[in-house]
């Protein structure tokens, strides 16, 4: 069970609304109603990391099977396309979050 911190008052309100799995990737993408993406091990259900994609609402997201990212829709009918840099994402993993079991899986799903 991966646990979302919210750390700011305004985002009491903020919630999931929706949930996607990279099955070749072996993470869970997590999109909040107030724009937060949420990147989750889904083996460890570690948060790797979280960061906003959208000022607006969104309301809808999916996977994109092509890139292994996710395309979102906001309330101001914006699309969203989150696309991962692998090279990126594992040394932010590895350095910065300090997770360096979890890097390391990453890595080998990539390079599969």
């Amino acid at each position: 069970m991966t646990i979302l911190c919210f750390h700011d008052d305004a985002d009491r309100y903020d919630f999931p609304v929706s949930a996607h799995v990279s099955v070749d990737y072996g993470l869970l993408f997590m999109v909040t109603k107030y724009g937060y993406l949420y990147l989750c091990d889904m083996e460890t259900s570690a948060c790797l990391c979280c960061t906003r994609v959208s000022m607006d609402i969104i309301f809808t997201s999916t996977l994109n099977g092509d890139t292994q990212g996710i395309l979102g829709v906001s309330r101001g009918g914006q699309v969203i396309t989150v696309d991962l840099k692998k090279e990126m994402l594992i040394s932010y993993v590895r350095d910065k979050a300090k997770k360096r079991n979890q890097a390391n899986r990453l890595e080998r799903a990539i390079n599969q």
